[in-house]
């Protein structure tokens, strides 16, 4: 998890081996790129910023939990993809 922190031209990932959830709550992010895929999965919550890039990669029947709440971005980009 990470609470109340900026975030800057910076990549958020997990590789994929744990299912553990990325978890961003009362941030600011810019120039941000997020990547998760079916074993994660992401909650948002009260975050802030812009230029954002949320990428959520699901497999076979499987789909990741996706979760945005409360929070304000401007220049977003979602690709949800099998």
């Amino acid at each position: 998890m990470v609470k109340n922190s900026t975030i800057i031209d910076s990549v958020i990932s997990r590789d994929g081996t744990a299912s553990q959830l990325i978890e961003l709550l009362s941030n600011h992010l810019q120039n941000v790129t997020i990547n998760t895929d079916y074993h994660n999965g992401m909650r948002m919550a009260d975050c802030r910023g812009g230029n954002v890039s949320i990428h959520v990669t699901a497999a076979y029947s499987y789909t990741s939990y996706f979760e945005i709440n409360d929070t304000t971005l401007t220049n977003v980009f979602v690709n949800h993809k099998k």
